[in-house]
Formats: structure tokens, C-alpha cells, sequence
């Protein structure tokens, strides 16, 4: 019988994190370089770290749904979650946490991403 210790299983989760939080870093280099150039690798590595911790206290679990909140982060700003019509469908109970972000990405029109630029700075 095989027996995994619980020293194990965390360190298969560290490892898993880490191959995560390293995929993440690349992907955003990939699709938002104009918000990365400036940024050194463990920079970035930072950043996505503290935009996951962020997204995961919004109660996001799936690795999709944490992706495209860290991607929102550089693409439309940090604080981007703080905007009243992004928070209405980040806190809406009827729905779980992750199908928010797929409501996010779905059903906020052009012309409220546009006033959550505004509202984070980002141009």
C-alpha cells in the first residue's frame, strides 16, 4: 500500500503553485507586454504572486478564473475589483466565486471597462 505523508502532499502542492504562478507570469509577459517590459522576471513573479493572493480572496479557485483576474489586473489596472459595477458581480452571492469571473468576462460591456480605466488610471 502506498502511504503519502502530509509533508508530501504539501510539497507537491508548493510545486504545483510555483509551476502555476511561473505559467501565469508568462502568459501575462505574452499578452500584455506593454504592462511588463519594465519589469524584471522575479518582478513579475512578485507581482503575479500578489495578484493571485488578491484573486483567491475574492474566493477564486479555479486556475481560469484566477488567470483572467490577474490578467485584468494588468490589462485594465490594479484595483480594477474596487470599481462598483465590477464589485457588483464579484460579491453577487446568487452566483459561486468562480463563474463571477466568467460573468465578468461575459457580460460587462465595452463601455464599463472603458470607466474602470478610468477609474484605475490605466490608459
Amino acid at each position: 500500500m502506498l502511504i503519502i505523508r502530509t509533508q508530501q502532499l504539501q510539497a507537491f502542492a508548493a510545486t504545483a503553485e510555483r509551476d502555476f504562478l511561473r505559467r501565469l507570469a508568462r502568459a501575462v509577459r505574452r499578452h500584455f507586454p506593454a504592462a511588463t517590459q519594465a519589469l524584471p522576471e522575479e518582478e513579475l513573479l512578485a507581482e503575479v504572486e500578489v495578484r493571485v493572493e488578491q484573486a483567491r480572496g475574492h474566493g477564486l479557485t479555479w486556475e481560469s478564473s484566477i488567470a483572467d483576474f490577474v490578467g485584468f489586473t494588468f490589462d485594465v489596472g490594479p484595483g480594477f475589483d474596487s470599481h462598483p459595477s465590477v464589485r457588483l458581480v464579484l460579491e453577487d452571492p446568487a452566483l459561486p466565486p468562480d463563474r463571477r469571473m466568467e460573468r465578468l468576462t461575459r457580460e460587462l460591456p465595452p463601455h464599463v471597462w472603458s470607466s474602470v480605466r478610468v477609474f484605475t488610471g490605466t490608459p
